[in-house]
């Protein structure tokens, strides 16, 4: 696979992805309503911008190699920065945009370093594909567990257990469950590439 089928398949996985976090976005205006719902939709609800774009590139992604593997990640990463910072201000404080300033474009750049450095490393292993999907089973995995110190705080406006709620929580969801099929069909790939014990 060349370069250029790596970068279509980033564009492609934006043009899919952006509609369904989009969703994703607007259910969770209508949990948060005038202000007097439950936040943590709202703030994490930007991010899935992000998560349903990664989720279907790693799912329609074959072992390529780590390179390839890297560009397309970067690229949505990129495009989607762009985009939280020109829609970010308009969720107000409902969004961390910490990547805006200085000491949040440092952690990006040392959280990709890492990922790139485990991807070659990982590689002579031929187990570059399954890194990334490990690492975003691991993202899901974080965000889940804060969601869920979120609903179950004393916030004033925290989960009610409302049907907007439950329906956000399910499309949320969605991404988590394409990056876990994504990991089951490479993992799949890469035990049958194993050379077999003599």
């Amino acid at each position: 696979m060349t370069m250029d089928d790596s970068v279509k398949r980033a564009f492609t996985a934006i043009l899919i992805g952006f509609p369904l976090g989009g969703l994703c976005v607007g259910t969770a205006i209508l949990v948060a309503g005038m202000g007097h719902g439950w936040g943590a939709p709202m703030t994490f609800g930007l991010l899935s911008l992000l998560f349903f774009p990664l989720a279907i590139l790693r799912l329609r992604m074959n072992p390529i190699g780590w390179r390839n593997d890297v560009v397309a990640t970067l690229i949505i990463v990129l495009i989607f920065m762009i985009t939280a910072v020109i829609i970010g201000p308009l969720f107000g404080s409902g969004v961390p945009l910490g990547a805006i300033h200085i000491q949040g474009w440092l952690l990006i750049f040392a959280i990709i370093s890492i990922y790139i450095s485990l991807h070659t490393l990982l590689d002579r292993y031929r187990l570059s594909t399954v890194w990334g999907d490990i690492v975003l089973l691991g993202v899901a995995l974080l965000c889940n567990i804060a969601i869920y110190r979120n609903a179950t705080g004393d916030a004033a406006f925290g989960f009610r257990g409302n049907v907007f709620e439950i329906f956000w929580l399910a499309i949320w969801g969605i991404w988590q469950i394409i990056a876990l099929i994504a990991f089951a069909r490479h993992l799949r790939e890469w035990q049958h590439k194993m050379p077999s014990p003599a």
